[in-house]
């Protein structure tokens, strides 16, 4: 995305965990088994921040992170 290559010319730039679908076509299925195939359900989406992120902390923070997935998703 834009964000990210700009990001990427930045001499002491913030971290950057990019989480979405690969540009590519993939099999088809339902909506949920697609979301789940690419690790984009709220719980999956909380697991890959908090072990990019947070893996030093306690499964409490997996809920917070979870619930907020669920609010923006």
């Amino acid at each position: 995305s834009a964000v990210s290559e700009h990001l990427s010319g930045i001499d002491q730039k913030p971290p950057l965990l990019s989480i979405g679908i690969p540009d590519a076509y993939g099999k088809a299925g339902s909506y949920e088994s697609l979301l789940k195939k690419r690790q984009l359900l709220p719980n999956q989406i909380a697991n890959t921040i908090k072990n990019r992120y947070y893996s030093h902390r306690n499964d409490d923070d997996v809920s917070l992170i979870c619930i907020l997935a669920d609010i923006f998703l």
